[in-house]
């Protein structure tokens, strides 16, 4: 009696197929996971996915994105942002006009970016310090203070501080542009 081998080679595919499904999927889920596990896993994995040098950016006008990252107050600060910014009638400058992630309007385009995170400085509970260069010729580097709270779904981040801009916080700072555009 001769067997038909077809089938066993579709179930084979089949069986790869699903396997290979499951590995990306698993690989999805740990990178959104791995962002909730413990405060610095979120600014690395916040890193990861923002490197506008590699034509990479976080959307920022986007709220499933944003609740990976950020706490739900700082997600509708962003969203506002963003409808501030849609609203922008054509050639005004509106809404966020730097880089909050990166606490900067520019980086060198071939940028090597080393993160380095650390507690901040004093000591304060859930708060840390990413410390960057955006431009290789510059010997200091530039340090982005993240303030994250403990959430039911894991660490987000719940402001950001630039202590290169005379310390002024992310919420304060949309704060101000939503206020501005009321007026």
């Amino acid at each position: 009696m001769n067997k038909n081998p077809l089938p066993d080679i579709v179930g084979t595919v089949q069986r790869a197929t699903l396997a290979i499904v499951l590995a990306l999927l698993t690989v999805a889920a740990s990178s959104a996971v791995a962002a909730g596990d413990d405060p610095e896993e979120v600014i690395r994995a916040l890193y990861k996915v923002h490197r506008p040098w590699e034509h990479k950016e976080l959307d920022l006008g986007n709220r499933a994105v944003l609740s990976k990252y950020f706490s739900p107050e700082l997600t509708k600060l962003f969203l506002k942002n963003a409808q501030i910014e849609r609203d922008c009638p054509k050639g005004d400058l509106c809404g966020l006009e730097f880089d909050p992630i990166l606490g900067s309007q520019d980086y060198d385009d071939d940028l090597k970016f080393n993160l380095r995170i650390t507690p901040a400085t004093p000591l304060q509970a859930g708060r840390f310090e990413a410390h960057f260069k955006l431009f290789k010729e510059e010997k200091a580097e530039d340090v982005v203070v993240f303030q994250l709270v403990q959430l039911k779904n894991g660490w987000r981040i719940d402001d950001i501080i630039y202590p290169r801009l005379d310390n002024p916080s992310l919420r304060a700072v949309i704060a101000a542009i939503i206020k501005e555009s009321r007026e």
